[in-house]
């Protein structure tokens, strides 16, 4: 899915899953959480508390 971020430019994310109710609090069990999601050649894995699709983790790549 092509959005913009909050610098207005575009960037192509894919949704990756929710995150649980310790992630969402933050600290060490979010880090856990980027632990656990792998890498993806180009993208970089990004939480978004408001994310299109729910509070959760994304892959993130800047279009130019």
């Amino acid at each position: 899915m092509i959005v913009e971020n909050l610098y207005n430019q575009k960037v192509d994310q894919i949704f990756i899953r929710l995150a649980n109710k310790k992630e969402k609090a933050g600290g060490i069990s979010r880090s856990r959480g980027y632990n656990t999601i792998p890498e993806m050649k180009g993208y970089e894995v990004v939480y978004k508390p408001c994310g299109e699709s729910g509070t959760g983790y994304y892959y993130q790549k800047i279009l130019t």
